[in-house]
């Protein structure tokens, strides 16, 4: 399945997947190259001319401005396609660079952690930040810091650590804004509600498009451990963890690869499974026993020093997967699921 490193990935099937990605995405370029190439040729011809005219309507279709977006928090307006974005919520930027959209700023994590760079972007889409001049932000940015990039459209999240709900009528007034619960939904969900604010539908639906034939290559090639799957956070320094849930990004892409989610017993789940999300279970440390039903544990945010954290773990000794000695790091690039860390974990 995903990027496995020896001893705790499988390295044959990494090989499979780069190659099967590299083929997907070189042909894929290719095609849009030749593509391209004849519409030009043939753009005199009576047939090719109908063609264009078709797709000219569609284009000017989707170009129509203003136009009405429904988001998680009602319907926005949006008076002209967006020149200037600024991203409240870290989580949401790489959605926006996969599309192409026009980010100026964006708010960012914590620096310099196994997960994010020196700006406290993720590294997995840190270097195209940079090399498109993102301006980095605070994780929950003030509402001066956002208006005083003058954006013409205003992403936010409505859950997570990222997230600015009480900045939301106040940045609305002034600007667009655009918030997305994005707890319950996977990349594509976002990158499509993302694509629709920023008249990249197109651009969105080749991207995703790509993506999922991917996934469908990959799906059938795949080597897959000893299943039902517990797909989850671990913390080594108190034992804790938070379990991906079915409605998570991480669950569906494993859903998609063809892998079974373990269940979660309701006894081991917290009382607080960070609030009205629902992609995630907190589960205590002596409550984690109870709740790593899966004979197979991915480890999400992790390295090797992780996983041997967890097998090495006395009250998880017991538990399926580390009998099955079937537990698994999938990176330090899959905290937050978008676009580029999805790629990776294939």
């Amino acid at each position: 399945m995903s990027r496995f490193r020896s001893p705790h990935r499988l390295r044959s099937v990494r090989a499979v997947l780069a190659s099967t990605l590299a083929v997907s995405l070189i042909m894929g370029t290719a095609a849009c190259s030749r593509n391209e190439d004849s519409t030009q040729s043939s753009s005199d011809t009576a047939s090719s001319s109908a063609s264009e005219s078709g797709q000219s309507s569609s284009a000017q279709a989707n170009e129509t401005w203003p136009r009405t977006v429904a988001t998680d928090h009602g319907e926005v307006k949006i008076p002209a396609k967006p020149k200037k974005v600024v991203s409240a919520a870290v989580t949401l930027t790489g959605s926006l660079l996969a599309i192409g959209a026009p980010v100026v700023a964006s708010a960012g994590g914590q620096k310099g952690t196994p997960l994010t760079d020196d700006n406290g972007f993720f590294t997995q889409w840190s270097q195209v930040a940079d090399k498109e001049h993102v301006k980095v932000l605070d994780l929950n940015p003030s509402a001066e810091s956002i208006l005083a990039e003058k954006p013409d459209l205003v992403v936010m999240s409505s859950t997570g650590q990222d997230a600015t709900p009480d900045l939301y009528e106040q940045i609305s007034e002034a600007v667009p804004t655009v918030m997305i619960d994005y707890s319950d939904k996977d990349w594509q969900d976002v990158a499509t509600m993302l694509g629709k604010a920023t008249g990249l539908e197109k651009k969105t639906s080749n991207v995703i498009k790509k993506f999922d034939d991917t996934v469908a290559k990959a799906r059938d090639e795949i080597k897959k451990p000893a299943q039902p799957v517990t797909p989850l956070v671990y913390t080594p320094q108190n034992k804790s963890a938070r379990v991906w849930t079915k409605e998570s990004a991480q669950g569906k892409l494993l859903t998609k690869l063809g892998f079974t989610l373990a269940d979660v017993p309701e006894s081991a789940r917290g009382a607080n499974s960070m609030g009205q999300r629902s992609d995630v279970y907190v589960v205590s440390a002596e409550n984690l026993p109870t709740a790593a039903t899966g004979k197979t544990a991915f480890l999400f945010a992790a390295d090797d020093k992780a996983v041997d954290a967890y097998k090495s773990n006395p009250v998880l000794a017991d538990t399926p997967a580390v009998k099955n000695k079937s537990v698994y790091s999938m990176g330090t690039d899959t905290f937050r699921m978008d676009y580029y860390s999805s790629l990776a974990m294939i």
